[in-house]
């Protein structure tokens, strides 16, 4: 019994490392980065609200394609004319720790465009004519000042429009830069985890019964 017991206690602590490390590895902090709530909920629009939606892969962008969502089925379309549109979004930060900003953006226009991303207000990126383009890629990393930090984004786009999704602000560079971004798990989660299935092979080898089902998805 006591053999039992044991087993399954390696095999529930390398389960809970392995979401723990998950959880640090791969969070991302934002609501509805993705817009796949198909709609701007978790978002401020402020500045030139016109031009400014979530819509679906049915659209699309002239000459990039009739999919227009990166990835997912919606995206931000922005295309304010004359002057700046704003989306900004708050989320619960820690004093001093690095946090890493990526977004994928489009653009069907190459002149008379501006696109640019701020951190409480410091700019980490600004770019003018955005060339015509399908989706890129775009990471920066901030340190955070206080409890909350907010990411903002600013845009016009007078004679087309910017296709924006996948946005992310998390503690590990690699979320977001690909449509199915893994997440490795650190490795003293797979070490016990490792451990814990072993010992259930073993266990199973032996007679010795697992009372608990988990199930793993």
């Amino acid at each position: 019994m006591r053999s039992g017991w044991w087993v399954g206690s390696w095999f529930f602590i390398g389960l809970s490392l392995l979401s723990a490390g998950e959880a640090r590895a791969g969070g991302n902090l934002l609501v509805n980065g993705g817009f796949e709530a198909g709609n701007l909920s978790g978002w401020s629009v402020s500045g030139n609200t016109r031009f400014t939606m979530v819509t679906d892969y049915s659209v699309g962008l002239p000459g990039i394609g009739p999919d227009a969502s990166y990835s997912g089925s919606h995206y931000a379309l922005l295309g304010p004319v004359g002057s700046m549109g704003h989306l900004s979004q708050t989320i619960a930060t820690t004093a001093g720790q690095t946090y890493f900003v990526s977004w994928w953006l489009a653009s069907d226009s190459n002149a008379g465009n501006e696109f640019s991303a701020s951190w409480n207000g410091a700019t980490l990126f600004d770019q003018v004519d955005v060339p015509r383009e399908g989706y890129q890629f775009f990471t920066e990393s901030a340190v955070a000042t206080g409890s909350s930090s907010t990411l903002a984004f600013s845009y016009r786009n007078d004679p087309g429009f910017f296709s924006l999704d996948n946005v992310s602000v998390s503690v590990s560079p690699t979320v977001a830069s690909n449509r199915n971004a893994a997440v490795v798990p650190e490795p003293a989660g797979l070490l016990l985890l490792g451990l814990g299935l072993a010992a259930a092979i073993a266990a199973g080898r032996s007679g010795i019964a697992l009372t608990r089902t988990v199930r793993l998805r």
